[in-house]
């Protein structure tokens, strides 16, 4: 017979999910706050991932539980952005059958999922310029993510061979920025609120093309 424990014990050891994911991302900002903190005031050579933890207060082994480099803290990365499950999802060609609406739920699934922050692009921006090492950072980056959804877009082409993995993957990277985008300038709601405008935006331009 497996042991259980009782509801009270259990409630006092497991938090909710919900507060779970709060701590997490309370302490991911904290991480990323000081970092940038630190980057802007003595450059990011000078900056270690022992300071950056001091600094936000929290344990060295914690900070790898988030981030891998001191320069993903700084740029605000954990991980990779797209779901395996969503990928594989648009790979296989649903959950909608066509490439719009499925583009933008793999679209839908990073925004549910990633970690946005209001007002963060300019101040990333202005860490990029002036920190080369960050830039660098910033492009490998940028190509992982594309690789990830070429392959899917790749893998999706068996079905249909008329579709450019390249094409696939940027249309998918300016959905995202373009929802990101209209958020920061309007942040109320969750980032997935403003999809649909990005959509609108984005069929109104090319349907003028």
């Amino acid at each position: 017979m497996t042991a259980t424990t009782p509801p009270s014990v259990a409630d006092a050891t497991d938090p909710a999910p919900g507060v779970r994911a709060r701590k997490k991302s309370a302490t991911r900002d904290a991480l990323c706050t000081a970092a940038r903190r630190l980057v802007r005031a003595h450059g990011l050579d000078a900056v270690t991932v022992e300071q950056v933890c001091d600094e936000a207060g929290v344990a060295r082994r914690t900070f790898f539980n988030y981030f891998e480099k001191k320069e993903d803290a700084a740029l605000g990365w954990t991980g990779t952005l797209a779901p395996p499950e969503a990928l594989a999802a648009f790979a296989a060609g649903v959950p909608h059958g066509n490439l719009p609406d499925d583009l933008a739920a793999l679209v839908h699934a990073i925004l549910v999922t990633a970690e946005f922050e209001p007002g963060s692009a300019v101040e990333k921006m202005e860490l990029v310029e002036q920190e080369p090492k960050l830039l660098a950072r910033q492009m490998w980056w940028f190509e992982r993510e594309l690789d990830g959804l070429r392959d899917a877009a790749q893998e999706r082409r068996t079905a249909d061979v008329h579709l450019d993995p390249d094409t696939v993957a940027f249309a998918a990277m300016t959905l995202l920025r373009t929802t990101a985008r209209l958020w920061e300038h309007d942040p109320h709601g969750p980032v997935v609120e403003h999809l649909p405008a990005a959509r609108v935006q984005l069929h109104q331009l090319f349907a003028r093309a």
